[in-house]
């Protein structure tokens, strides 16, 4: 298991490891920032970096991915990082609509970046099948 934290002791148990997935380096930093004063324990790397090596090494219980309607890029990359032998719980984030993506999204975890929040993310959390996909205690 890759942490001990939950939704709802990850403030008491050690930090969460979130890993964000961004072409932009000002989104990076200010998604970084916003979870950071919230505990957990974050990294960034832009999509033309190797997104899968740092996950690899960082290990992280999350990975946010920004998606764009228009370019494959990200959906490959939470591909890859689903794929992983021991994989984080991935939530794709963008600054389009959801409905721009159609079926794309269907049985994924989505937070649009404008309500991209450590709030959002720990609704996320409290789902029983994301905390499961994390490795988190039901």
């Amino acid at each position: 298991m890759r942490s001990e934290a939950s939704a709802e002791n990850v403030r008491a148990g050690p930090p969460a490891r979130i890993l964000i997935v961004d072409d932009h380096e000002v989104s990076r930093a200010a998604i970084g920032a916003l979870l950071r004063t919230e505990g957990f324990e974050v990294t960034d790397v832009g999509t033309d970096q190797d997104p899968v090596a740092v996950a690899v090494a960082f290990s992280p219980a999350v990975a946010v991915v920004d998606v764009t309607p228009e370019r494959a890029a990200g959906f490959d990359i939470a591909g890859k990082l689903v794929a992983l032998a021991d994989p984080p719980a991935v939530v794709l984030t963008s600054s389009a609509l959801r409905r721009r993506f159609g079926p794309r999204l269907d049985g994924q975890f989505f937070v649009a970046k404008a309500d991209l929040c450590s709030a959002a993310l720990m609704r996320e959390l409290g789902d029983g099948r994301f905390r499961q996909q994390a490795g988190w205690p039901l």
